[in-house]
């Protein structure tokens, strides 16, 4: 099982923390978008 993380449009990416990021990626619902820093994120399963 794979993981893809898809970003829509927002700030830079880089003024978040990668490390706190995956984190807060493993609790985001599947396919459920989350906002972080501007940035909308999408968590799919491949």
């Amino acid at each position: 099982m794979y993981y893809s993380i898809k970003f829509e449009k927002g700030q830079a990416f880089q003024t978040v923390n990668l490390h706190k990021l995956w984190e807060i990626f493993l609790e985001i619902p599947q396919n459920m978008p989350v906002q972080i820093a501007g940035c909308r994120i999408f968590k799919y399963i491949v």
